[in-house]
This record gives structure tokens, C-alpha cells and sequence, in this order.
């Protein structure tokens, strides 16, 4: 039996107004983070300072990641954003020297809505690491 289809008008509905929520981000700009990061499984770690220098009101962020290893010191840059609840992503740029390569990393973790902590994981193929830094104290 063949299914007969009927046509259909249109139906236009009013929607209610709706306020839109607006969140800021945590600020990261200002006086530079110092802390720690290391690869899971070893017990060394390395100085870590972060400087945020750009951040836009939606959240994305930019500046360098330097790491301070016995006197070894890689300086990075990075782009990333972070959201309303504190989540952080930093993409670590590579970095080609001389005689060693710095692949490139990518943090993921929280800052603090108060914009005085950072702490996460990095990863970058199958290097698995930590993270944590606070603002220097004036």
C-alpha cells in the first residue's frame, strides 16, 4: 500500500527572551609564575617559570615557558586559552637547537579562578609529565 504524504505548512513559533551568561576568564597576565615540572617516573625536576604576556577576553593566551634544568635553560613560546572554570591548554612550541631538539609539548590543567595558581599534565607523544607554578609574591 502506497504511503501518501501530505504537505505541511510552516509553523513559526516565538522563542522568550534569554539573557546571555557572562563569565570571564581568570586573569593570567601579570607577574610571572615560578614552580616545577618533571617526567613521570623520574625523580628530577626542572625550575619552571611561565609568563603570561598576552591574554584576550575570550580567553586566548600567549607567552614562554622556561624550564631551568641544572643550569640547562629552554625558553619557549606557547599559544593556548583558558575558560570561565579555570581550564588551561597551552600548546609548547618546539624548539631546534645545535645539538638537541626540543619537541613540542601540550599542558592541560586548571588555573585558579583567582589567576594565582597554575597546575596540570604534559604530554608530547609518549612522554607523560607534571606541572605546578604560583605567582611570585610582591
Amino acid at each position: 500500500m502506497p504511503v501518501r504524504l501530505r504537505p505541511h505548512g510552516a509553523s513559526i513559533q516565538t522563542l522568550e527572551s534569554r539573557q546571555l551568561l557572562s563569565a570571564s576568564v581568570p586573569t593570567l597576565t601579570g607577574a610571572p609564575y615560578l614552580g616545577v615540572d618533571g617526567a613521570v617516573g623520574y625523580p628530577d625536576t626542572s625550575d619552571l617559570t611561565i609568563i603570561i604576556s598576552r591574554e584576550t577576553k575570550s580567553g586566548s593566551v600567549a607567552g614562554t615557558y622556561t624550564e631551568d634544568t641544572n643550569g640547562s635553560v629552554s625558553s619557549r613560546s606557547f599559544t593556548g586559552t583558558v575558560n570561565h572554570k579555570g581550564k588551561l591548554v597551552l600548546h609548547i612550541k618546539k624548539v631546534v637547537l645545535p645539538h638537541e631538539t626540543i619537541f613540542a609539548e601540550t599542558a592541560t590543567g586548571t588555573a585558579t579562578l583567582d589567576g594565582n595558581s597554575l597546575t596540570g599534565k604534559l604530554t608530547s607523544g609518549s612522554f607523560r609529565g607534571t606541572f605546578s607554578a604560583s605567582r611570585i609574591s610582591g
